[in-house]
C-alpha cells in the first residue's frame, strides 16, 4: 500500500480485510500462492493495475549501468554462459529492497564474485548440449538485464529461447509490455502461463502452457518464488537459478546453503 501511496481509510479497510482473509487459508499451498492471493486482493482494491511500475523502470535502470560495468568480463573469461549466469543469478538481488542508495559501483563484485552455495553447472551443460528449445523463465525486471546475457549466449549456442514472463503485473516482476520494453521480445518468444501469481504454480497455468512447458528440452527457472511454486514438478532438465531470500528456503535446501546463497540447482522430481 506504501507503494500505491494509500495511507487513509481505503488502507486501513484493506489491512482489515487481510486480517479476516487470513485464519482462512490453506496452508499446504506455497508461501508464493499465499503470498500471491494477498497481493492480487490488494491490487482489486486499490484499482491500481501496477504499483510497481516506476520502481521497475528505476531497477531497470540502475541494472544496466551495473551491466555496462561489467560486461567487459565476459570478453575476457574462458565460458562466458557460466559468467552470465552468476550474474543473472546475483541479479536476483536487484529489487526495491537491496537498491536504496548504493551506487552501481557497489554491486558489480557483489554480483558475480561469490561462489555459488549449490553448483549444479556441470549437468546444467550436459543437458544444455542435448537441448534446441530452452523456456526461459523470469523474474525481476532488474536482473533481466542480466538474463538477457544468458539468453544472447544461449542463441550463440544455436538454441531457441522462449522467455516466460508473469500474466499481468505483480511485484516487480517482468510482464509481457517490460519484455518488450527492453527488447526481449527480439531475441525470442515472449509468452505467459495464463496465470496472475508470484512465481508459477503449474498447476493452475493454462493446459496450453503446460504442454509447451513439458516439451522444453530445458528450462531455466529465475527466482525464488519460482523455486517454490516448480520445485519437485515432472521435470529433470528444469533448473532452478536464485538468491535464497529465506531461513527456510536455506534449511529446506540443506547443508552448506545459508541466507544470501546463490544457487543453480536442477530439479528432482517428486516420486
Amino acid at each position: 500500500m506504501r507503494k500505491a501511496r494509500v495511507y487513509d481509510k481505503l488502507g486501513a479497510s484493506i489491512l482489515k480485510d487481510l486480517i479476516d482473509w487470513l485464519p482462512g487459508l490453506d496452508l499446504d499451498r506455497s508461501p508464493a500462492e499465499i503470498a500471491s492471493d494477498c497481493l492480487i486482493r490488494c491490487y482489486k482494491t486499490l484499482g491500481i493495475r501496477d504499483p510497481f511500475k516506476s520502481d521497475k523502470q528505476v531497477q531497470h535502470r540502475y541494472a544496466s549501468k551495473v551491466s555496462d560495468l561489467l560486461r567487459p568480463r565476459l570478453a575476457r573469461v574462458s565460458d562466458p554462459l557460466y559468467l552470465a549466469l552468476k550474474c543473472a543469478i546475483g541479479g536476483n538481488l536487484i529489487d526495491s529492497l537491496v537498491l536504496q542508495d548504493k551506487a552501481p559501483g557497489f554491486q558489480t563484485s557483489f554480483i558475480y564474485q561469490p561462489p555459488l552455495g549449490i553448483n549444479h553447472y556441470h549437468r546444467f551443460q550436459r543437458v544444455l548440449n542435448r537441448s534446441k528449445n530452452i523456456f526461459y523463465i523470469l523474474d525481476n525486471m532488474g536482473e533481466a538485464v542480466f538474463d538477457e546475457w544468458v539468453i544472447n549466449e544461449l542463441r550463440a549456442r544455436g538454441k531457441k529461447v522462449t522467455c516466460v514472463v508473469r500474466q499481468k503485473p505483480i511485484l516487480n516482476d517482468v510482464i509481457r509490455e517490460d519484455a518488450r520494453a527492453i527488447g526481449l521480445n527480439r531475441l525470442g518468444p515472449v509468452i505467459h502461463p495464463d496465470v496472475w501469481a508470484i512465481g508459477l504454480p503449474l498447476h493452475l497455468a493454462s493446459a496450453r502452457f503446460r504442454k509447451r512447458f513439458r516439451q522444453a528440452d530445458l528450462v531455466i527457472s529465475k527466482g525464488q518464488a519460482n523455486f517454490e511454486t516448480l520445485e519437485g514438478v515432472e521435470k529433470n532438465s528444469l533448473f532452478f537459478c536464485f538468491v535464497v531470500k529465506c531461513d527456510t528456503v536455506a534449511r529446506h535446501l540443506g547443508v552448506g546453503v545459508k541466507l544470501g546463497s546463490r544457487v543453480l540447482l536442477q530439479n528432482k522430481p517428486l516420486k
